[in-house]
């Protein structure tokens, strides 16, 4: 639970001209880490691909039209790139990056925190959790760029309907790379398996207001932590329950397997596939439904009406505990994207919920 300070600390920010960068194409021997690009600084360091992404952005060019760069090796594109570079209008970026390559390209005012503004941080969030009655730091975790504090209330939920306690809290989640703004989501974590949910964003999240100095940003985080929002607990009994007795549709088993492969190490990975299909019993789903032999192709509408031997509320189990679970060395936006897909699951309108009874007439 202790702040990656090596990980912090190690960052640099370089100031520097856009236009005066000049870019290389980096041969497949140079590349240390297949993170990188294959596009490089010249004089510098070899750009990840988080940073040539952050650099496509501010150029307006679609990022997938640079992947030509490390798979065939395109001086023209690079040149296009270098060309955009010379006739852009913002000028000044900050370069951060570690003794390796330039992990992200990104505005000085989007910068809320640097290296040692982490540490002061995280003294302060501990100082001030660890005299709160209410709230405790659960888990503290740096991937990505991104600096998660995963605070609960000490008290936990009764016993659901699913037989397991659970937790209601928030995570913190502050940008080292300055390429994501500081907010707060609420999260719920179920303790049987500590599987976690981020709630929608749009009514359970809270961006931090823009503020100039470090110490007018931690005042808007320790008013939050003094009166924070109280646990809904009504309201998740309540969509646990539905979702246990709603009948997971084709539609949502479909969509959820699609995001669950995003989990695969690579593409040789077998055997998550294999029991993600397990789980959702995708073999049998579709042997039932014999669509090949349908003789037309089936709608959106007629998927999200097409039933499963699913509860939604076990296709939200796969959904939290496989991200859970997922390898550290999966990006994190991946496994971040699952916990707010579930917790939309938890609280969105299911397919088949309240439908009308089937009349034989």
């Amino acid at each position: 639970m202790k702040l990656n300070t090596n990980y912090l600390c190690a960052l640099t920010y370089t100031e520097i001209n856009l236009k005066d960068l000049e870019l290389e194409i980096l041969s497949a021997s140079g590349l240390e880490d297949e993170e990188e690009s294959g596009v490089g600084i010249k004089g510098m360091k070899p750009l990840t691909e988080t940073a040539l992404k952050h650099l496509c952005s501010y150029l307006k060019i679609p990022y997938p039209f640079t992947k030509q760069i490390r798979s065939q090796g395109r001086s023209n594109v690079l040149t296009y790139i270098q060309r955009q570079l010379s006739q852009v209008n913002l000028s000044q970026v900050v370069l951060v990056g570690n003794k390796d390559v330039i992990l992200g390209i990104t505005d000085d005012e989007k910068l809320h925190y640097r290296g040692q503004d982490f540490l002061t941080f995280d003294a302060k969030v501990r100082a001030h959790i660890g005299s709160s009655e209410l709230l405790t730091l659960d888990d503290v975790v740096v991937e990505d760029g991104l600096v998660n504090y995963y605070i609960f209330y000490k008290q936990e939920s009764d016993e659901i309907e699913d037989n397991s306690n659970w937790k209601w809290g928030f995570v913190f989640s502050l940008s080292a790379h300055g390429d994501v703004k500081p907010t707060v989501c609420a999260t719920v974590k179920r303790m049987r398996d500590v599987s976690i949910a981020h709630l929608p964003a749009k009514t359970h999240s809270y961006p931090l207001e823009y503020a100039d100095t470090f110490d007018e940003r931690w005042e808007q985080v320790a008013k939050f932590l003094q009166d924070p929002p109280l646990p809904q607990w009504a309201m998740l009994h309540g969509m646990i329950e539905k979702m246990n007795k709603t009948i997971a549709s084709f539609r949502e088993v479909k969509e959820t397997r699609s995001k669950l492969q995003k989990l695969k190490v690579d593409a040789d990975d077998t055997e998550t596939l294999e029991r993600i299909n397990n789980t959702l019993q995708w073999k049998r789903i579709n042997k039932e439904y014999a669509i090949k032999d349908l003789g037309y192709k089936p709608t959106k509408v007629w998927f999200s009406r097409a039933t499963t031997p699913l509860t939604l509320f076990e296709v939200f189990n796969c959904v939290t505990k496989e991200a859970t679970s997922a390898p550290n060395t999966l990006a994190y936006e991946v496994r971040k994207n699952l916990y707010s897909y579930a917790g939309s699951l938890l609280m969105g309108k299911p397919d088949l919920y309240m439908l009308p009874p089937v009349i034989n007439w």
